[in-house]
């Protein structure tokens, strides 16, 4: 047990000069909180504030875990009410160490146990500031995760890319095109379908280019649309799948067992664009997602989350739509240069869900109601008042999902300063997210 005089001269310690620049390894964080969860364990009655039990597994608190690499980063290795615990003698010596004037003081300098410090003598990566915010965001990812669920293991989500087509200059057609294809024959209206590609998704809304697809999917009887045939007749040169032995002038779709007139994706999911979808482009600076009734299909470069249940669904589109899920995906994914990032399945499927409330979740969908809305009226007339109410709602959201993820202001405080930050770098605004 420290008396009053050890203690005084550990907090003199820390705030002292000598201790600004400490840096310890990230590598060895784990390291430390297995090694005092295994001691704790072998304490009876440990408080709660230190230790806790959930699913039969034993794991260190937030604060307990702050405390110890916070004791370590400035040489000691934990504080009194640790010792008390721990019932072991004090694991740092006193030494006398000699300053610039020849005098001496006495410094509590950290004696790491002999696996510590093997563990320290392999590791190279030292805590820059840089990687200070990494493990602050490797420690609130945890956090986050805590009590969620990944969309990945949610039976009830599907997360699909768009069509491959192969050749979007026969399939895609314009809206003169899919009239008169109609006007010939009315049966073609069957397979034709509005379709969008990642340009057409923005900000909480869709700027249809009235672009449609010819969805002659894999099987389809052609012969039921000789109209549609003979279109797509010109481009056969262009349409017909491969060989094997590919000659760089050979002209013609990938190498797979499909028909010429038939897209080149199977498309098994098909059905799926006719539901209640949430839809967002492939590559973007943020993830621009938007609730989509209007049963567009989806070009490759899109991708769409559905749902068994269309209640849960809508909680799903409020959540990614916050500056939280935000942070998570720009703190996940590279960016491709300027363009932003390339939000593939992998990334999306990792997005950790709660599961809020009743009350909550009405609460969530509410507010993302508001937020299209306004940003309706603002496609209409760009008006200072509706963009600051835009921006209100939005920042109503985002409390309601960081409440529900029981974030504290200090964390949100972080998020909000890493995203300023990429704003800045991106020259995002929300004017410009809208057009």
């Amino acid at each position: 047990m420290l008396d009053e005089d050890q203690k005084s001269k550990i907090i003199g310690i820390i705030s002292t000069p000598e201790f600004k620049n400490k840096v310890f390894l990230i590598s060895t964080c784990q390291f430390l909180f297995n090694y005092y969860l295994k001691m704790y364990k072998n304490i009876k009655n440990t408080p709660e504030d230190i230790m806790y039990l959930i699913d039969g597994e034993y794991k260190l608190t937030l604060a307990e875990k702050k405390r110890i690499l916070k004791a370590h980063r400035f040489g000691v290795v934990l504080d009194p009410l640790s010792l008390d615990i721990i019932h072991d003698p004090p694991p740092w010596d006193v030494q006398e160490q000699p300053t610039v004037d020849n005098t001496s003081h006495k410094i509590f300098r950290n004696v790491m146990l002999h696996s510590l410090r093997s563990d320290i003598k392999h590791q190279e990566k030292l805590l820059t500031p840089e990687n200070w915010e990494n493990f602050n965001h490797k420690k609130l990812i945890m956090k986050i995760n805590t009590q969620s669920q990944l969309l990945k293991n949610m039976d009830i989500i599907h997360i699909n890319r768009g069509i491959v087509t192969g050749y979007n200059e026969a399939f895609v057609i314009d809206e003169d095109t899919k009239n008169q294809l109609i006007s010939e024959d009315p049966k073609n209206a069957e397979i034709i379908k509005p379709v969008l590609h990642g340009s057409d998704i923005k900000k909480h809304k869709i700027n249809f280019s009235n672009n449609y697809l010819i969805f002659t999917k894999h099987g389809i009887d052609i012969n039921k649309y000789p109209v549609i045939e003979k279109y797509l007749s010109k481009y056969k040169k262009n349409l017909q799948p491969k060989s094997k032995k590919v000659s760089k002038r050979q002209k013609g779709r990938s190498h797979r067992k499909y028909e010429w007139y038939e897209i080149q994706s199977t498309s098994l999911f098909y059905k799926d664009f006719e539901k209640p979808k949430i839809v967002y482009p492939t590559i973007a600076h943020h993830l621009m997602s938007v609730f989509d009734t209007r049963q567009y299909y989806l070009l490759d470069s899109c991708f769409m989350i559905t749902c068994d249940d269309d209640e849960m669904l809508k909680v799903i589109d409020a959540i990614v739509s916050s500056e939280l899920i935000n942070y998570i995906l720009q703190t996940s994914i590279e960016h491709i240069n300027n363009r932003g990032l390339r939000f593939n399945k992998k990334y999306i499927e990792h997005i950790p869900i709660r599961r809020p409330s009743e009350n909550i979740a009405k609460k969530l969908v509410n507010q993302k109601q508001k937020i299209v809305k306004g940003y309706e009226k603002l496609d209409e007339n760009i008006n200072i008042d509706i963009i600051r109410q835009i921006q209100k709602d939005e920042d109503i959201l985002n409390k309601l999902v960081y409440k529900l993820y029981e974030l504290q202001e200090p964390e949100i405080e972080f998020i909000k300063n890493y995203l300023a930050k990429l704003d800045i770098k991106y020259n995002t605004n929300l004017i410009s997210q809208s057009k």
